[in-house]
Order: C-alpha cells, then sequence, then structure tokens
C-alpha cells in the first residue's frame, strides 16, 4: 500500500494523508508506505496518526520510487483535487491497482482498472484496500496508461494542443 506525496501541514489535507494513515488503523496486517519530502514539521503529527505498520520513507529518487511502485500491489490517491496525477500514473504502469476519489481528473485516468472511495472516509477506505488487495486489475491498470498516457500520447497531445492554440491566435 503506497501514497506519494510532499508532505506538509497544506498536503495531509489536500491528498488526504490523514485518511491514508486512519486507514492504517484498521488493516494491522498490511504495510503501508508514504513516500515523499517533509516540508515542515507535519510528519511528526502524521505519525501520530497511522498505525506501527506505516512507514515514512521521506523523498525518493526515481529508481528507489520505482522499486516501491513494483512491490506494491495498492496505490492510493485520496486526494480532495487532483490534475493529471503523475504518481498515479506511474504506480498504475507498475501494476499497482488505484484506489481513489473522484475527484477532477483521477476517475478519466483510472476508469473501471481500480476502485473509488468517498473523500475523507477512512473506514471505507479500508474496505476498499482489502478489495483492491484481493483483485487482479493490476495488469488492466499497466494496460490503460500505456494506451492513454504514454509519454509519448501524453507528448503527442501536448503538441497537438500547442499548435491549435498558436494557429487559433493567428
Amino acid at each position: 500500500m503506497t501514497v506519494v506525496s510532499e508532505i506538509s501541514l497544506d498536503t495531509i489535507k489536500i491528498k488526504r494523508l490523514d485518511t491514508f494513515l486512519k486507514a492504517s488503523r484498521y488493516l494491522p496486517n498490511v504495510k503501508f508506505i508514504l513516500v515523499g519530502g517533509f516540508s515542515d514539521d507535519s510528519i511528526e503529527y502524521l505519525k501520530k496518526m497511522g498505525s506501527s505498520t506505516v512507514e515514512f520513507e521521506g523523498y525518493l529518487h526515481y529508481e528507489a520510487l520505482l522499486q516501491y511502485y513494483q512491490k506494491a500491489k495498492v496505490y492510493c490517491q485520496l486526494s480532495a483535487h487532483e490534475s493529471f496525477g503523475v504518481s498515479l500514473a506511474e504506480a498504475m504502469s507498475c501494476c499497482c491497482i488505484p484506489v481513489v476519489t473522484k475527484k477532477y481528473a483521477l476517475p478519466e485516468i483510472v476508469n473501471d482498472t481500480g476502485f473509488y472511495v468517498p473523500y475523507d472516509d477512512p473506514r471505507t477506505t479500508r474496505d476498499t484496500i482489502k478489495t483492491a488487495l484481493k483483485s487482479n486489475k493490476g495488469l488492466r491498470a499497466r494496460e490503460r496508461i500505456q494506451k492513454y498516457f504514454s509519454l509519448e500520447i501524453r507528448e503527442k497531445r501536448l503538441v497537438e494542443e500547442i499548435n491549435y492554440l498558436i494557429e487559433d491566435s493567428l
């Protein structure tokens, strides 16, 4: 079980890191990993919130982060609002099953390859994580990212959009 986010007082509520950690208390046999740089002393607050099965990894370079994605079965993105969600796409490309809120771009990325939870609901998040852990949707998540959100596809769409904007402004 993994979450990747900058860790600060602001991101605790925006990314619902507190919901992730509260859910860990209901799943004492599941390892939870929170990856991200600490930009203030909020990490001490978060450490008190989670169970003993939570690991706080701090900032990781991409190679080390990739190893965590490859070991994880589930990736949680419990945000109040989220744009594209690069960490989510990276995790899905490593066959992590997404557990996300139905906020902004998250459903567009996940579609039917993961599971949805209400915003700020630790018990439902716990139940959904348990379901995801038993699921075999990881390969479908990877295939979705490759089909719709690969670097090549995103680059092509970006160039098309830039060209459209340039042509529109002439």
